[in-house]
This record gives C-alpha cells, structure tokens and sequence, in this order.
C-alpha cells in the first residue's frame, strides 16, 4: 500500500495559519496581499530573509508603513551580493542575526534551507513557506523548483511551499496524495497543473476537470497545464515525482 500525504493548501492562501512554519523572503519582489503577509510573517514561527530578499522586505515594510506591524527577520542569510551594505546593517541593528554563506556552488535559497536545518529549528517546524514573485526570472523559477527537490533530501517530513500573488507550488513525491481544494478555486474553475521534472511519471488522477488514467507524462509528450477541478478534493497516485501547481487568484485565470 503506497503512503497517502493529505495536503490543505487553504491554511497559505485566504485563513492562513502558521505556528509552525518558517517564512523565507527570496530576493523578488513582494506582491502578496498585506494583511495576508503580516499575518503569515507575524505569526510564523521561523522568519528568514534571503540575501537581497532583505532588501525586499525593507521595501514592502516602507511601502506599506508597516514599521510597527511587522516583527524583525530572525535570520538574514547568504552571501550578501544583493543585499545593500545599508540594509544589511540595519538588520543588525535592529536585532537580526546575520549568517555569511558564501558558497557558490548552491543558492542562497539552498543555504538558507541547510541553515534551518543546522540549526535545529525542523524540531519545531513542519513546513517552510517561500515568499517569492515567479515573474519575470525565469532561470529563478527554475532554480527555486530545483531547491524543492534538493529540500525534499534535507527535510523529507517537512514541505517547502513556493508562494506567489497568484499560485502555490510544492512538489509531490511518488505516492498517493489527496488535496483539499477551497471551494472558491472550484467555482471560478481556477487553473492548475501536475508537472514532471527532469524524468518521464506515470500518474492517475481523480477531481481533476482532465483526469489522467495510468497516463506517462514527460517533457516533450504530454504534461497537464492549464487544468482545472471537477470537485473541491482532488486525488493523485504518482509513480515518481511531480510539481503540483495551483492558481489561487481570479487575476490569472
């Protein structure tokens, strides 16, 4: 019998809930609803910024007048090649500890991954949320799905999700997975996809508008984009691993 991982995606979109989730900012533009982020950020109970990613949470913070709303990054990592020299030290000096990795054969997203995992802090996390936008860089998009499946060798029990204004994306390891649709993607008929990386799957599907049966999906072939829901749970046996992607918003359809 193949494992069954239950996913509720619902808690990092319109109730997000957070306890036990580290918040990591890449160094892209934050575009993410405000009182969606304070939430998510304030209440996380790991908060990280990723080299220039500091820079983007100074921004976000300014723009916003949110200098009394927000809490103070916990870490500020990588090897400082986008961060400002200003912003950097105004990260220490408002209280946030700095960690130099300046390794250069992983990102900075990768690092600050190990560092979390160094120190111990998976103890008390289950799920790490990225805040990072997947517009305009296309080689980082491709490097932040790369850093999922590096995260799935360091962490195998605790998910790393890629957050944007507009869709969710985590990775999906081979076996049996049910997903908790909210019932608002389903009326709209929002967008989602089932994506294989680097290697040929053979998945099934049940709740999907275009159900796959025992079908092999690969790069070059068939693979399943612009998909939608037939009902709000959706069901998913995979041979191999599989990038799941979900629109969370009207604005993309």
């Amino acid at each position: 019998i193949k494992n069954l991982t239950t996913w509720n995606p619902v808690k990092f979109m319109e109730k997000p809930e957070c306890k036990n989730t580290a918040v990591a900012i890449l160094n892209r533009p934050i575009s993410v609803d405000v009182d969606f982020f304070k939430t998510i950020w304030n209440n996380a109970q790991l908060r990280v910024c990723v080299d220039g990613g500091t820079n983007r949470w100074i921004d976000y913070k300014n723009k916003h007048n949110l200098d009394a709303d927000l809490k103070i990054p916990d870490y500020v990592t990588g090897d400082f090649d986008s961060c400002t020299k200003e912003n950097l030290l105004y990260a220490e000096k408002i209280g946030s500890k700095i960690i130099n990795t300046p390794d250069q054969d992983e990102t900075d997203f990768t690092k600050a991954l190990r560092i979390i995992n160094e120190l111990k802090f998976d103890e008390k996390l289950s799920e790490t949320l990225v805040i990072c936008n997947d517009s305009g860089r296309f080689d980082q998009t491709i490097s932040n799905i790369n850093t999922l499946f590096k995260a799935r060798n360091l962490w195998p029990e605790n998910p790393v999700y890629l957050r944007s204004n507009v869709s969710l994306t985590w990775l999906l390891s081979p076996g049996r997975h049910v997903i908790h649709i909210p019932k608002y993607l389903v009326e709209k008929q929002i967008w989602c996809a089932l994506i294989p990386i680097g290697k040929s799957c053979i998945a099934t599907t049940n709740g999907l508008k275009w159900n796959l049966c025992n079908v092999k999906m690969e790069f070059g072939e068939l693979i399943s984009t612009s998909n939608t829901y037939d009902c709000d749970l959706v069901e998913i046996d995979t041979e191999d691993d599989l990038i799941w992607s979900m629109g969370i918003s009207s604005i993309d359809l």
